[in-house]
C-alpha cells in the first residue's frame, strides 16, 4: 500500500530571477511538494518521511544556490526530494509573485524513482 504526503506553500527565501539585478536580493517563493511512498508498517517517525527534516533540507538547499528560472528550481528540488527521502514519486511546484496582475506564476516538475527490474 502507498501513502501520499503534501507539504503545502512552504515559504522559501531564495535568489531567483532572469536578471542579475533580480537575483541580487533574496525573495520568497512558495514550494508545494507532493510525494508518494510505501505506507509505513510502524507508527514511528523513522518508518516514514520526516516532513520537517525535508522542509529544512529544501530551505538549506535554496539558501546556497540561485536560479534564473522557476522551472529549473523545481527540477532541482524534485531531485533533492528523491535523494533525501524514500519517495517513489514526487511533484514539486514553485510559485513566485512575478506579475502585477496575477497572484503568482508557477512551474511544476514531476519525477519518479527509477528502480531496477
Amino acid at each position: 500500500m502507498r501513502c501520499k504526503l503534501c507539504i503545502c506553500e512552504l515559504e522559501v527565501p531564495c535568489r531567483i530571477g532572469a536578471s542579475e539585478q533580480e537575483r541580487a536580493g533574496t525573495q520568497i517563493v512558495w514550494v508545494n511538494i507532493e510525494l508518494e511512498f510505501e505506507l509505513p508498517t510502524a507508527d514511528e517517525l523513522g518508518a516514514t518521511v520526516d516532513y520537517a527534516a525535508l522542509a529544512n533540507d529544501v530551505k538549506s538547499f535554496c539558501a546556497n544556490r540561485s536560479w534564473k528560472l522557476i522551472e529549473t528550481m523545481a527540477a532541482d528540488l524534485a531531485d533533492l526530494v528523491l535523494n533525501k527521502s524514500s519517495a517513489l514519486w514526487v511533484a514539486v511546484e514553485v510559485k513566485k509573485a512575478a506579475l502585477v496582475d496575477a497572484r503568482f506564476v508557477s512551474a511544476t516538475v514531476i519525477r519518479q524513482r527509477h528502480t531496477a527490474t
